[in-house]
């Protein structure tokens, strides 16, 4: 195996073997398309390995200036991506030579490489019209421009806590390590801001003096760096306030502002589990799975079941966590991380073997984990709810519910007898947490970007698949990020989408997310929409009506696409 390869556990007859996965290559580049006149956009792209070269030059593209546009290649790279067929491309600014300069108030991308790109320049004023460009057709700017300035700054308790953010305000408000004192806190310390970083930037208003909190150090107590927070304020530094999420449970949250100082508990203490879906540990007609969990030394009881929710699980009854034993420890490093041990199924009577993976950050309740093996299977499970039913691919033909499924040729997904199969949705896509009701969806290639890179992100495993290549009776969902909502993602199909680009400038789009059925084509599961204020989240019928009997804040907006599950 060379070193590019990837090492999966799978099983067979006899047990464990491993298996070699080539990546995808493609080639990343960067571009510029002059038009001839002085006018020019730049962007990024990816396509096929080794299609360009540094430098090149690819001309002879009429447009609306009466010259012969070009494009040159700006620079190459070769990177493993998860589909080396992706052909897409993305407008990052344009220059308007007449005097208007540079912008990055752009909207513009393409699915089919060079020549197929387009999209809006937005001025962001009521009483200015957005402006359309192409390749062939160049636009002169004189809309009235916003400039604000972009701060990131730290304020210091005095006590050696601090949190750190982000903000936007009139230009010219703060100089780059300015400090800024005399605000008296709960510390008996006077506190103070520093400004770390400024910049200039073209936004959609000039009234905006919004502040984002991202993290909070407790120095005190040892606890360190907490990314789980909802904070944030509307008038500047000083207004902003919010909640610490010191378990990751998006509950129970700490308040604190810049005079309010917070200690977080690092009292931590590994415990011993064991979840049962019939939810009594005599009874195991149904399955059952084990692990152990690092949480403060006071938030399980011993010998005691904890009910993280009173709702069905997918056996039928009402699951809970019995909690067997607590050893005592330094164990503050592992705050907040969960493994799970092993699954044992009881329609097989056997134990099987879960992926070595742990979920960080979280607690009983969110935890997920996958099944090993080589299975046609709805594989994972976890969270008070999914259970696992294999379906082991040891043989030609499957009997389920009297059907004979072909296994090699169709994929199938099994679950509590359910089955629901189409050979063009082959590619999983995963569901992370990224904040109080917010959550992104994600191929496998950035799933593991985002475990690697964003560890306050919480992974609840593969929610339904898709395609992630562009195929006959497939529509696109292009992936849209709330501007203000961090971790805030909206998915639509290209009509919505085209309604979204020309009048909610909040979003900003990132490409194409995947493909799946329409909401109409009858081929697949339903999934449906769900809006918590501008959060969004996709889930079949099951979880639908269970957020909608428990939460009062999603607003249901309907089908939006269909999935296998």
């Amino acid at each position: 195996m060379d070193d590019q390869s990837r090492k999966f556990l799978t099983q067979d007859s006899d047990s464990k073997v491993s298996l070699d996965y080539e990546p995808h290559f493609g080639q990343y580049y960067e571009f510029t398309y002059n038009y001839g006149n002085g006018d020019f956009y730049s962007g990024y792209g990816y396509t096929s390995e080794n299609t360009y070269t540094e430098g090149q030059v690819l001309d002879g593209f009429i447009n609306s200036t009466d010259s012969s546009g070009y494009y040159t290649i700006d620079l190459i790279d070769s990177i493993d991506w998860y589909n080396d067929s992706d052909n897409s491309i993305y407008i990052t600014t344009y220059y308007d030579n007449s005097g208007f300069g540079e912008t990055n108030m752009v909207n513009a991308y393409g699915d089919n490489g060079l020549g197929s790109e387009s999209g809006w320049i937005y001025s962001y004023n009521e009483n200015e019209e957005n402006e359309y460009f192409d390749n062939s057709l160049e636009v002169d700017l004189d809309y009235e421009r916003y400039f604000v300035q972009y701060y990131e700054f730290t304020y210091y308790y005095g006590n050696g806590d601090f949190y750190s953010g982000y903000g936007y305000t009139a230009n010219n408000t703060y100089s780059e390590n300015q400090t800024l004192e005399g605000f008296s806190n709960s510390t008996d310390s006077m506190g103070y801001y520093t400004i770390d970083l400024i910049d200039s930037i073209e936004w959609y208003g000039n009234s905006d003096n919004s502040v984002y909190v991202t993290t909070y150090y407790d120095s005190d107590t040892g606890y360190g760096n907490l990314s789980a927070l909802s904070a944030h304020g509307e008038n500047g530094l000083g207004s902003e306030s919010g909640y610490a999420y010191e378990h990751y449970n998006w509950e129970d949250g700490l308040y604190f502002d810049n005079q309010i100082e917070i200690d977080l508990n690092n009292d931590f203490a590994k415990y011993t589990f064991t979840y049962y879906y019939s939810g009594d540990k005599n009874d195991t007609s149904q399955d059952y799975y084990t692990g152990y969990i690092y949480a403060p030394t006071d938030y399980y009881k011993i010998g005691e079941y904890f009910d993280y929710s009173v709702e069905l699980n997918e056996s039928g009854f009402n699951g809970k966590y019995y909690i067997e034993t607590i050893e005592l420890g330094e164990y503050s490093d592992l705050k907040g991380t969960i493994q799970i041990t092993n699954y044992y199924d009881a329609q097989s009577d056997s134990n099987l073997n879960v992926s070595v993976e742990s979920n960080n950050y979280t607690y009983l309740g969110w935890e997920y984990a996958h099944i090993e093996g080589d299975y046609d299977t709805y594989n994972y499970f976890g969270a008070d709810f999914y259970e696992v039913n294999p379906l082991i691919k040891n043989r030609q033909w499957e009997i389920v519910d009297d059907v004979n499924v072909f296994l090699p040729e169709i994929q199938t997904m099994v679950k509590n007898n359910n089955i629901t199969s189409d050979s063009l949705l082959n590619d999983t896509i995963d569901r992370f947490r990224t904040g109080d009701g917010s959550y992104i969806f994600v191929g496998q290639e950035e799933q593991q970007d985002i475990v690697e890179n964003q560890p306050h992100f919480v992974n609840e495993g593969i929610a339904f698949s898709a395609s992630l290549d562009a195929q006959d009776d497939l529509i696109a969902l292009n992936r849209f990020q709330h501007r203000e909502k961090s971790g805030a993602y909206l998915y639509a199909t290209e009509e919505e989408s085209i309604s979204i680009r020309q009048n909610n400038p909040e979003f900003v789009e990132e490409g194409i997310a995947f493909y799946a059925f329409s909401a109409d084509a009858n081929k697949g599961v339903d999934f449906y929409r769900l809006n918590n204020n501008g959060s969004y989240i996709y889930v079949a019928e099951t979880e639908k009506d269970q957020i909608m009997a428990q939460y009062s804040n999603f607003i249901l907006e309907g089908v939006a696409f269909e999935a296998i599950v």
